[in-house]
């Protein structure tokens, strides 16, 4: 799993995330982070995401990681006017602005389909916009998701698989948090754009 660092002035190292001071969830120490990073690296294994979309991005923790993986786009939305503006901060940082764009605003402005959909919020915010988030997916295309605790993780699972059809691939559980990964399933005729 890449490194984070909280000092942009260090020197740089190739599988290093920096980060500065700032608004905006993700330092990479908690367990909804850390879960995210995990799922991200093995999925990452097995392909390039052409289209990812990093849905409320707070730090960038995750734009940064999913392109310094080799994403060949990714955007970051963040609601937050100081958070994005961190995010932009660390973008620049870790130069991945070729790669990465934050964008400031909201979930339901977000147009197009992605092949992977990043989403670490909060466990209310978890449990919507999963479902939401999940209409946004290529056929094919894969949903990481967490934030998630308690009754909150088998509400967002129901909404997801039973109602509207996503496979659950995976289940991590850390420090009592759960992260979901889920996939849309390509219907017959379709193709999603990664390059897996």
């Amino acid at each position: 799993m890449a490194h984070v660092k909280e000092d942009a002035g260090l020197r740089r190292q190739e599988d290093t995330i920096y980060l500065g001071p700032g608004p905006g969830f993700g330092s990479g120490r908690h367990p909804t982070t850390r879960g995210c990073l995990g799922l991200m690296e093995s999925f990452f294994e097995g392909g390039r995401p052409a289209r990812v979309l990093d849905a409320g991005c707070g730090s960038g923790i995750l734009s940064i990681a999913a392109s310094l993986l080799g994403a060949r786009t990714v955007l970051g939305v963040e609601v937050e006017k100081t958070a994005a503006a961190t995010a932009r901060r660390n973008v620049g940082w870790n130069n991945v602005q070729d790669v990465v764009t934050i964008f400031r605003g909201d979930l339901q402005d977000v147009l197009g389909s992605y092949d992977l959909i990043l989403a670490n919020l909060d466990p209310g915010a978890a449990a919507i916009f999963g479902v939401t988030l999940g209409k946004r997916l290529v056929s094919g295309g894969h949903l990481i998701l967490s934030g998630l605790a308690g009754f909150e993780t088998d509400h967002a699972l129901k909404r997801l698989v039973q109602d509207r059809g996503l496979n659950l691939l995976e289940h991590l559980r850390k420090g009592g948090w759960s992260t979901l990964l889920l996939n849309r399933p390509k219907l017959k005729n379709e193709t999603g754009s990664t390059d897996a």
